[in-house]
């Protein structure tokens, strides 16, 4: 696992919640936000992913009575 970067110790997370305050959490990802705020999953990137994610949306959509 790599080191937690030095100029992120102590900072806040800073990004503006929907209240337009600022977020305080100073518990930081590598790219400086909490995990609130440190943004959306971009998917699977491999093949096996992909396939593994196509199986469990099929697999939700049976559970849920569509297809």
């Amino acid at each position: 696992m790599p080191s937690f970067p030095q100029y992120l110790r102590g900072l806040a997370c800073g990004a503006i919640k929907k209240n337009g305050k600022p977020c305080g959490m100073t518990t930081l990802g590598a790219n400086g936000r909490c995990k609130f705020h440190g943004g959306a999953s971009t998917g699977p990137r491999t093949p096996e992913g992909r396939a593994k994610a196509l199986e469990n949306l099929k697999l939700g959509r049976l559970k849920r009575g569509k297809s």
